[in-house]
């Protein structure tokens, strides 16, 4: 049992605040209850939560509504809202996103859901809390990269250094020393056949930001809402959440140029799955070639051990008859015929042996060929 996480449930229904309370009874000694958006505020007042479990429909202020309020008591952002909603349409997660949930489950839903839910968002306040130490070190040398060239200048700059990289993970690399430089706070989402990952600020995004970017991946190449913008790509999504929208010269700018790099990235998520690729390639044509080195070598031992076989069969064969003939009693047709039938023998099992030996000389310039490729 976690006894130094304390949690808030608030909903004006009783049964749904005994249900939850009896979930999480188990895991967490510190679960209160308060039964409108009012009370929850108060309590909130004398001692933030680590976690507040919000319903979204309630009599007088709403679930959004509280959420909004709270950033006036809460000025560190101690506390981290999951929404509790009956309602999950990607409308329904915009709203919770911009009164700043951090997640969002539906209702009915598991014990199972709600308690990975609450870990989940655990994790990444712990996850928070540990780089809030280095966030100053990193902005510092995220200005020190920046050149004084123009923002278009900047764009090529940036979009040369990632044409360069051999990672995804470099690529969020570049793309946050970029938009930190611009003092824009966003998240990148890339997704590929063999790779998914999202980050905001080159931290691991909320739930709620992965999954409002999945949803609205779909709305075209520009879709706005508020402060924010995502533009979509076909294997990027880039979600800026302070756009300058009273900065009119310095918005369009941001929207002529956001796409551009998008498509740079695009690009370069396309170049290094073809990197990927080749090196997977690469390495089955190695171990191929050492498969087939493998069994030319078996067949070239099996061919010798063969012709040594045959060829003391034949001269057992030979001595035999040598000895045997005299003493048979054979006319002289006879005693030819047979050993013409045993030289003819001979001459068959030779080429039999011949065409071993070509065998493992095709084997060899198969390896040849496969080296050369590789």
């Amino acid at each position: 049992m976690n006894n130094s996480i304390r949690i808030l449930v608030v909903d004006d229904e009783p049964f749904n605040r005994e249900i939850i309370t009896e979930f999480l009874c188990d895991d967490f000694s510190e679960v209160e209850v308060a039964v409108s958006g009012e009370e929850c505020l108060n309590i909130c007042r004398k001692k933030l939560p680590d976690i507040i479990l919000l319903d979204v429909n309630m009599p007088g202020i709403n679930g959004y509504q509280t959420c909004l309020q709270l950033k006036d008591i809460d000025h560190e952002n101690e506390t981290s809202v999951i929404f509790v909603s009956a309602h999950g349409q990607a409308d329904d997660r915009i709203e919770g996103y911009n009164a700043g949930a951090v997640d969002y489950i539906v209702k009915p839903f598991e014990p199972e859901e709600l308690l990975q839910k609450i870990n989940r968002t655990l994790q990444y306040k712990a996850d928070i809390s540990d780089l809030k130490s280095s966030v100053a070190t990193s902005n510092k040398m995220a200005f020190s990269a920046m050149t004084v060239s123009s923002e278009l200048g900047e764009i090529i700059r940036i979009m040369e250094e990632m044409f360069l990289v051999i990672e995804y993970e470099e690529l969020f690399d570049k793309y946050f020393l970029w938009s930190e430089s611009m003092e824009l706070d966003s998240c990148m989402r890339i997704k590929t056949e063999n790779f998914e990952h999202c980050l905001s600020n080159k931290v691991i995004s909320t739930p709620i930001e992965r999954e409002l970017m999945e949803l609205l991946a779909t709305k075209g190449r520009i879709f706005s809402f508020e402060t924010r913008t995502q533009i979509n790509g076909s294997s990027v999504q880039i979600l800026v959440k302070n756009m300058p929208n009273a900065e009119e010269d310095k918005y369009g700018r941001l929207i002529d140029t956001l796409p551009v790099l998008l498509t740079g990235i695009d690009k370069c998520i396309t170049r290094i799955h073809e990197l990927q690729l080749k090196e997977r390639q690469q390495k089955y044509i190695q171990e191929t070639i050492i498969t087939i080195r493998s069994i030319s070598n078996h067949t070239s031992r099996t061919f010798e051990e063969m012709q040594n076989d045959i060829s003391n069969v034949f001269i057992e064969f030979q001595a035999a008859l040598d000895w045997e003939i005299p003493r048979m009693g054979l006319e002289d047709d006879q005693e030819k015929f047979i050993m013409e039938l045993s030289e003819n023998c001979m001459e068959k099992s030779q080429k039999a042996t011949d065409i071993g030996f070509g065998i493992k000389e095709d084997l060899s310039k198969i390896i040849l060929l496969l080296q050369e490729i590789s």
